[in-house]
């Protein structure tokens, strides 16, 4: 399929246990043939593409299965929070404990990403910030609407092709972001569409048809070259940057502990988003409170991706420099106890080795519930968290 499917309806629990697993075996089959026609080389040029936006298509449907089975758990309920949907994808892979057994709604990584992945085992997709970049392709967004109470009422999935051709633009900059498939909760209106909150930012959503409804091609890699290396830059310049990108990281990190401190049981929220949807303080009052300002602060490199910063999935890519990762540890309960926080420079060949892979990351700043990391051991333990709906280990 070339052009986006837009789906705004609910989709609610599988009727039985049986009609689960053939949808299952379905998906499997699906992915199995997908993988194996790569292999042997039949499927090529458009007709790949078309089978990669297939399995992207299934994927989202997938997650947006989870997601509504979250919602039946949990929307009248006390735990999680009295949520009706999750604050992060991660909630959807955390196991928890329910009838005294450990299990979860998903595996990490969801589905095989058709773009990446090596075979339909490797459950590789990413959550990404909204918009097109290098980590799009196959990947998917998850983007949410609070109430005044700061519970999830509403989202959108959004699913991204192999490359940047789309018939619509979402965020009205005149450009297409690979978008080939949105599904979203079933009382979303979109004809009024709610400001929606993402990776620590708030996004207006709309559905521009661009060109007169025909596909228009975007660039398959963001726009412009690559960043220069830090040591192309004025030094003073540079460091003065860095400087405000590390400032900017413990403001977000201030917040992050003063909700721990605010909320029962000491824990930290599910995803920086919490952090901008606050209940309101007194029925008195018609301002919002805020722990920190939607986009937290100016990112100093905003000649790569505009003036605000934003949280992105564990690793550098062009739209790293000035934003920030944050990596969560959680208990039986899905509860967040401990968090990473990890700040981005400019230069993809400098700062801390935080994976274990033996190159550098292009990390300024790498923060562990409260407390600065300035050097990792020559031998570290590694440590599993959760990031964007997938483990990552942190050596």
């Amino acid at each position: 399929m070339r052009y986006v499917v837009i789906a705004a309806v609910v989709l609610v629990l599988l009727a039985s246990a049986s009609a689960a697993q053939d949808w299952s075996d379905e998906e499997a089959a699906s992915r199995a043939d997908f993988f194996a026609a790569l292999a042997d080389g039949t499927l090529t040029g458009d007709a790949l593409r078309e089978a990669q936006i297939e399995q992207v298509q299934n994927g989202v449907d997938d997650v947006q299965l989870r997601v509504e089975r979250w919602y039946v758990d949990n929307s009248d309920g006390p735990y999680p929070e009295g949520n009706k949907y999750p604050h992060s994808v991660n909630q959807l892979v955390v196991p928890t404990v329910w009838a005294d057994s450990m299990s979860a709604y998903a595996q990490p990584g969801f589905y095989p990403n058709p773009v990446t992945a090596g075979g339909p085992e490797e459950f590789d997709a990413v959550c990404v910030p909204f918009g097109w970049d290098e980590r799009s392709p196959g990947n998917y967004s998850y983007l949410t609407a609070y109430d005044e109470q700061g519970i999830v009422r509403d989202y959108v999935i959004v699913g991204y092709g192999p490359t940047r051709d789309s018939k619509y633009d979402l965020d009205g900059d005149g450009l297409p972001e690979g978008v080939v498939l949105i599904v979203s909760s079933g009382e979303l209106d979109w004809d009024n569409l709610p400001v929606m909150y993402d990776g620590g930012r708030l996004v207006q959503l709309q559905l521009a048809e661009l060109a007169g409804g025909e596909v228009v091609a975007g660039p398959e890699s963001p726009p412009g070259d690559q960043p220069p290396k830090a040591m192309g830059l004025e030094v003073l310049v540079q460091k003065s940057k860095e400087a405000k990108a590390k400032q900017n990281a413990y403001a977000v990190q201030l917040a992050l502990e003063r909700w721990a401190v605010d909320n029962p049981g000491g824990f930290y929220p599910q995803s920086v988003n919490q952090l901008l949807a606050v209940p309101e303080w007194t029925d008195a009052s018609d301002e919002r409170q805020w722990y920190i300002e939607p986009g937290f602060a100016d990112n100093p490199f905003d000649e790569i991706d505009g003036p605000g910063m934003m949280c992105v999935p564990l690793g550098w890519t062009t739209r790293a420099p000035g934003n920030v990762s944050y990596l969560t540890q959680h208990d039986e309960n899905g509860n967040v106890f401990g968090y990473q926080l990890v700040c981005y420079g400019l230069d993809p060949d400098g700062g801390l080795d935080i994976d274990g892979d033996g190159e550098m990351d292009g990390v300024l700043l790498y923060m562990a519930s409260g407390m600065e990391i300035v050097s990792l051991p020559d031998d570290p333990e590694a440590f599993e968290y959760y990031d964007s709906g997938r483990t990552v280990v942190i050596r």
